[in-house]
Order: structure tokens, then sequence, then C-alpha cells
């Protein structure tokens, strides 16, 4: 019984510490930044800012209510499908010569380009792939890239389902940065001097008449930093849990 109440009153604090988080918002993505400002302002409702992270769902909720060329910047950078697109694909005829417009042309009435993307009445689901890296030169020369791959999927606009697997590679043994994360696979390689260590997210959510839940592993966290610090970084150690969600009136 003392299980049960362990694991009830877990549950229960995860839910209010965590709230909704549906599909989540990089916690290190622009708007998130401007939806705090817009909220402080009075554009948006405060409310939306009680969840954390913020959901992707709600932050497009939240810049197409304020509709100014900075909030349709970010709204496009969202990258949700467009409803009745269907299948999109990098070997689309046009996917090609639109990507490389995109380069020399922006066009904010259409969403960011993604890996793949399908959207029909009852699915909607993308991917998209980023290459990031930095050269950092003082004293010595330090590089550092990150390939990250993320999938997003709504269905019936009752489940929500969400993944990114991230691998980080850096120049140097046993770097500042990846101390922490002793949860995920770290291994330095002599042979070209670099270290790698992946991190992992993913959420599985379902909404229901009498409560939602969600089966998560995302990361714990404070707040973010450039440096990727695993103390108060978004790229933090994640953990796995259940949470249950209940509404009761507004």
């Amino acid at each position: 019984m003392n299980l049960w109440k362990y694991i009830f009153f877990y549950i229960l604090s995860l839910t209010f510490l965590f709230g909704w988080t549906g599909l989540p918002l990089e916690p290190n993505h622009p708007a998130q930044v401007y939806l705090r400002r817009q909220a402080a302002l009075g554009n948006v409702p405060l409310s939306i800012l009680s969840n954390a992270p913020i959901s992707v769902i709600q932050t497009f909720i939240g810049l197409s209510a304020v509709n100014t060329p900075l909030s349709n910047r970010l709204l496009r950078d969202l990258g949700i499908p467009a409803n009745q697109s269907g299948l999109i694909h990098p070997f689309n005829k046009n996917s090609i010569s639109d990507i490389w417009q995109s380069f020399f042309k922006f066009n904010l009435s259409k969403p960011a380009p993604n890996l793949i993307s399908i959207a029909q009445d009852t699915l909607t689901l993308w991917a998209d792939w980023v290459e990031q890296g930095y050269i950092i030169g003082q004293d010595s020369v330090k590089t550092y890239y990150n390939d990250q791959l993320t999938v997003r999927g709504i269905l019936y606009d009752k489940i929500y389902a969400y993944s990114r697997f991230t691998m980080h590679h850096i120049s140097g043994e046993d770097p500042a940065v990846a101390h922490g994360y002793q949860n995920e696979w770290t291994k330095y390689f002599p042979d070209i001097n670099k270290t790698f260590w992946y991190t992992s997210e993913a959420s599985f959510y379902i909404k229901n008449q009498l409560f939602d839940i969600e089966i998560a592993r995302t990361p714990y966290s404070w707040g973010w930093s450039t440096t990727q610090s695993p103390i108060i970084a978004a790229a933090a150690i994640p953990f796995s849990r259940i949470s249950l969600y209940k509404n009761l009136g507004n």
C-alpha cells in the first residue's frame, strides 16, 4: 500500500511540476523568450507559461495570436506541415529546388522545409535533421559538432508522439561539457582526438476525456547555456516518467 501511495504522489508531483508537454519546444528556441515577453505585455495569456516545457502546439497558438513580423518568422521556423499537403520528401520534383531557393529568398508564407512530412485529415508527421558546428579559437582551436534527428507526429488530434536523438562530437579528450552524462554513452577516440556522446528524449502523449497520460523521457533542467552545460542546460541527463494530467475548471 505504501508503494502505491509513493507512486501516486510521485506521478502527481511530476504533473504539477511539468504540466502538459505533448510535443515539447526546444528550451533554447527563440520563441521561448519571445512568448514570455508577450505574456508580460499581456498579448498572450500568462497560462501559456504555466507548462514547462512549452509545447509546439501552444507555441503555434500563441504566435498566431500575436501576428507580428517577428512572430510570423518564429511561426514559420516551427516547421509544422500545412494541412492536406500530402507526402513531401527530398526526392519530390520541386523539393531540391525549393530548398536551394530558400538560401537566397526568404518566404514567410511557407513553413520551414522538413526532411520529410506527411499531412492528412487524421495524421500529421514530420521529421527534421539538423547539423550544427562551432569553431572556437584562442590559444588552441576547438571544434564542436551536433547531429540531431527529430520526429514528431499527431494522430486524430488525440495522440502525440515525439522523439529526438542528438550526437555530440567535440575535439579533445574528456571535455568539461561532457561531464555529468554518466547515464549516456560517452567515448573518446584518440585516433581522431574527439569525444563523442549522445542525448535522447521522447514523449508519447494520449488525450482522454477522463484524464491524459504521458510516457516520456525528457531532460531535466532549470535553463540552458550556449556551452551545453549538463548542470543548467536543456541537454542535461534525461529521466523517464509516467504522468497523468487532469484539468479542473479554468
